[in-house]
């Protein structure tokens, strides 16, 4: 055979499928504080329900996590991404601004409360804390000139936060047409954020955390409830389900076999957590 014909040795974790289960492992987190009646990482607030793929109403649509938020309903956007390079050359890192752009351009998107979030497991340190920073100072500031001089005039910032400034402005630029505004990029920073999940490697602290928080509430083996939970949120994506605790049981009499035990590990959940609903076992 000639060495022409022969495949290059490729990338186990890519071929083998290594950021689709990084995607469904994170996904099963989120459901997890669905059905322990938790709280949304980054919002503060309750998860009310998690929809999968929602790209029929967002661009940012790995994951919509909605919350209790009054009498309103809050919203964390979701694009998850294994590994990512924060630069304008980089074409992934368009596209999840081109998307984040285009949701916080929409009338429903909450600029004041509502995030957007990039979701990643490896990403270099220096963008990592450049993201951190132009997020914390956008937070920080009164108006979009106090976010400038906190990022371009102070002591505390650096050139990697200046480059990642750049990048976000220079890849809304290619989505919007134009420059953004002031204005804009300061209330763009406020709203895009950086998730960090580890649940990417064997030693993971939020799968163990994970199974832990299931250990303390359930007489089966946590492991298995683990799985299963990862197994249901890999069927909820394929399904772009929206899961509520409404709506699960239906979701469970489709699904039956997958999630029996699954349900019957958080039946009793309702008597050790306010506010739990008891889930119909009986699929009826």
């Amino acid at each position: 055979m000639s060495k022409n014909t022969v495949s290059k040795i490729s990338n186990a974790f890519s071929t083998g499928g290594g950021g689709v289960n990084f995607e469904q492992k994170v996904q099963a987190m989120f459901l997890l504080s669905l059905l322990v009646d938790g709280f949304c990482p980054a919002m503060n607030e309750q998860t009310k329900s998690v929809w999968f793929q929602a790209k029929m109403r967002y661009d940012v649509d790995d994951l919509a996590v909605f919350t209790y938020r009054g009498q309103a309903e809050g919203k964390l956007l979701c694009q998850i991404k294994h590994s990512i390079t924060i630069s304008e050359t980089n074409q992934t890192f368009q596209e999840v601004i081109t998307a984040a752009w285009s949701d916080f351009q929409k009338d429903k998107f909450d600029r004041d409360n509502d995030r957007i979030a990039l979701v990643t497991a490896q990403i270099a340190y220096k963008s990592q804390q450049a993201l951190r920073f132009l997020h914390a100072q956008a937070e920080a500031s009164g108006d979009e000139k106090q976010f400038a001089d906190r990022v371009y005039l102070t002591n505390s910032s650096n050139d990697d936060n200046k480059k990642a400034l750049a990048a976000i402005a220079s890849c809304i630029e290619k989505a919007n047409d134009g420059k953004p505004t002031d204005l804009e990029l300061w209330k763009f920073c406020k709203c895009f954020i950086l998730l960090l999940f580890d649940v990417d490697c064997e030693e993971s602290i939020n799968r163990a955390l994970s199974i832990s928080l299931i250990k303390c509430n359930s007489t089966e083996k946590a492991n298995l409830v683990w799985s299963r939970l990862v197994e249901y949120a890999g069927y909820c994506n394929q399904t772009a389900a929206n899961i509520s605790l409404q709506n699960i049981d239906r979701e469970y009499n489709r699904c039956r076999c997958l999630l029996k035990k699954l349900i019957c590990s958080f039946q009793c959940w309702h008597l050790l957590v306010p506010g739990m609903k008891r889930m119909n076992l009986t699929g009826r």
